[in-house]
């Protein structure tokens, strides 16, 4: 919620985060800012509710290429594990994701077709903007990012949605 409320401190925010050491530290600076209409859900969203393991790659416990997708960083030491939950859409409070739902904003290092499978209702009832970040292949051998990012792809067209790309001038 912290960018959009940057841009526009006006709409209701909610945010999923499923590190739970991560929480808090949004918390503070949604109350720093005075922004009082934004929720954070101590949990991640994805298409099945459940409890699954969050790889750290960094050391650090807020670890912001931590991923959820087992394996995602492949050749990268695993710090530790974490056990985190994941909710569905369907399992979440009425009024949580109540319309009109105008941006979704998608990080999630691997897990975003779940994402996008989770919110396929909101999708459908509101066609919010979508912003997301999805990380290279690298090469030709990461069968199972160019599988996500194909799902992704289909998800799309399947909605009729048209995928932009956003390129930095000067790096790389």
């Amino acid at each position: 919620p912290i960018k959009v409320k940057a841009i526009d401190p006006g709409p209701r925010s909610v945010a999923f985060e499923p590190n739970s050491v991560c929480v808090p530290y949004v918390e503070e600076l949604l109350a720093a800012n005075g922004w009082r209409d934004c929720r954070v859900v101590p949990t991640g969203l994805g298409a099945r509710s459940g409890i699954v393991t969050l790889e750290l790659y960094n050391g650090r416990s807020g670890d912001s290429s931590a991923s959820i997708v087992e394996g995602f960083r492949p050749g990268e030491t695993i710090s530790f594990r974490k056990t985190v939950a994941i909710l569905s859409a369907s399992d979440l409070p009425d009024d949580l994701l109540a319309a009109p739902i105008g941006l979704v904003k998608i990080d999630v290092e691997g897990a975003e077709a779940d994402v996008i499978d989770a919110l396929a209702p909101v999708i459908a009832r509101d066609r919010p903007l979508i912003s997301m970040e999805i990380l290279p292949c690298y090469d030709e051998g990461r069968t199972d990012r160019i599988a996500r990012q194909a799902r992704i792809e289909a998800r799309f067209a399947e909605r009729d949605y048209r995928m932009l790309r956003v390129l930095h001038e000067g790096r790389g």
